[in-house]
């Protein structure tokens, strides 16, 4: 993680870097905010952007970069080092969470056992498994934060005081929805074990002020929020998308996931310490969260544009559950039981090691070259190379490029940034109001066009009113319009 902060963020220059896919989607949303624009607008008129995440998340990005903006006197370039790094104060926040609630579930009562829970918690949210999603302006983060201190909060103030645990945990769960609505996933574990240990008075509590900070937020959003919120565009199975976050989980796991397997081996085969750890509620709990967010998570792994998002919640689940298991391993149960013999322990221990050192294998092809990859500043070195072309050339000028699009690269008018639902209709067939870009570029609307490969249309629209050049701008071809009086192309 320090090897990739320290490549792709500089304070001595403003990076135009994306480090998660359609991360330009996101930096343009801060881009409004900063200058007062409307988040939520309708996909289909002219910038054809779409606002997918709801709506606290754009509220706090756009808060946090303007603020930041003004008081240093930065440029708009500035927007995807000053946004990421708020993203990253919340990757390093979630660790601190993360760890004070293995604390509190798995208590821990040795030095030994702390020690590894802050190693975990460290691992977990500066881990591979994070990678530049530590650095993207994503509401995942975020999110998370708020999931992790509803579940902090609620076993604080649980076996004494249960309405309030339920209540502040319905309330920090509702602001972690507010940054993403599918950020459930500790609404999910909560709810699941509240259900299952037959709470029903505190689960119908829960329940109702969750339900009732849902309805109101859709109320008062209006039509186009909720259906920014809901937009349904890109949808279905992917076997690609399934196969590779799944495995890449997997992979970037094993540190809990070997242990944790033959853990549970060793507690399960022991009728004592086996009926240790049901008895044990905070075991129980750790136990069911994982259980039913790897369902989740494995099932959402199947949805075209999933990614290792869909784990982050799911996998300190699964350290919470290591950590408690490794407790009633190592140490015994909180009510007396004794630890598991010599034998248990060091297999235990051996399986620890394990997985650690198939990690740190993963991490070394990493380093090396093989797999992965740190630096990403040959996109940026390709993004100011576009933007010095979009000043060399007449404006105004649109390119295909996202990155690029960024008004800060390209300031023409009028500003657009299509989003991923615009072009995949587009490329469907689906028609637009007044032709959308395509309609733009048959007006001749655009001095310029620097796009991703020859073509003889763009947008269903063809390219007729423009003439190729004959120099490129890196790897985008270069059309200017034909203006009167200007020569046209014998292809043409």
């Amino acid at each position: 993680m320090a090897l990739r902060i320290g490549a792709n963020r500089s304070l001595s220059e403003p990076l135009q870097i994306a480090t998660s896919g359609w991360g330009e989607a996101l930096l343009f949303k801060v881009w409004k905010f900063v200058h007062g624009w409307q988040i939520y607008t309708d996909p289909y008129l002219a910038p054809y952007d779409l606002a997918v995440y709801n709506w606290l998340h754009y509220q706090v990005y756009g808060h946090f970069s303007k603020t930041a903006l003004d008081l240093f006197g930065l440029s708009d370039a500035w927007i995807p080092t000053v946004a990421g790094f708020l993203t990253l104060i919340g990757t390093i926040l979630s660790a601190v969470i993360l760890w004070r609630a293995v604390l509190l579930i798995s208590r821990p009562a040795s030095r030994e056992l702390r020690l590894l829970a802050g190693i975990f918690a460290v691992y977990a949210f500066l881990g591979p498994l994070i990678g530049f999603w530590a650095l993207a302006v994503r509401a995942d983060i975020w999110s998370g934060v708020f999931d992790l201190l509803a579940i902090v909060v609620f076993w604080k103030f649980l076996e004494k005081s249960p309405m309030k645990a339920v209540l502040l945990a319905a309330a920090l769960l509702f602001v972690a929805w507010s940054f993403k609505q599918i950020g459930v996933f500790g609404t999910i574990a909560i709810g699941t074990f509240l259900l299952i240990e037959w709470r029903w008075r505190l689960l119908a509590v829960y329940c109702a002020v969750l339900w009732f900070g849902y309805a109101a937020t859709m109320l008062l959003g209006g039509e186009t929020y909720t259906g920014s919120l809901f937009f349904s565009a890109q949808s279905g199975f992917s076997q690609d998308f399934f196969t590779k976050t799944v495995s890449n989980f997997l992979v970037k796991s094993t540190p809990v996931l070997v242990p944790c397997f033959i853990g549970s081996i060793l507690l399960f085969r022991n009728p004592g310490a086996r009926q240790s750890f049901l008895r044990d509620e905070r075991a129980r709990f750790a136990l069911v969260g994982t259980v039913v967010l790897t369902a989740v998570s494995t099932f959402g792994a199947g949805h075209t544009g999933s990614a290792e998002n869909y784990f982050f919640i799911t996998h300190a689940f699964w350290v919470l559950l290591t950590m408690t298991i490794a407790r009633h391993v190592l140490e015994g149960g909180p009510d007396g039981e004794a630890a598991l013999p010599p034998p248990a322990t060091g297999w235990f221990r051996l399986g620890m090691g394990a997985g650690w050192s198939l990690h740190a294998a993963a991490v070394v092809l990493v380093l090396v070259g093989v797999q992965g990859v740190i630096d990403l500043k040959p996109f940026h070195r390709k993004t100011v190379a576009i933007a010095r072309c979009i000043e060399h050339y007449p404006k105004p000028a649109y390119t295909d490029h996202q990155f690029a699009s960024l008004p800060w690269n390209n300031p023409s008018e009028p500003v657009l940034f299509p989003h991923w639902f615009y072009l995949d209709q587009r490329k469907a067939g689906v028609a637009f109001p007044d032709g959308g870009i395509g309609g733009l570029i048959m007006k001749g609307h655009f001095a310029t066009l620097l796009l991703g490969g020859p073509y003889e249309a763009y947008d269903l629209a063809p390219l007729d009113g423009y003439r190729r050049e004959p120099e490129t701008c890196g790897d985008l071809v270069v059309y200017r319009r034909i203006d009167d009086g200007d020569p046209v192309p014998a292809d043409r």
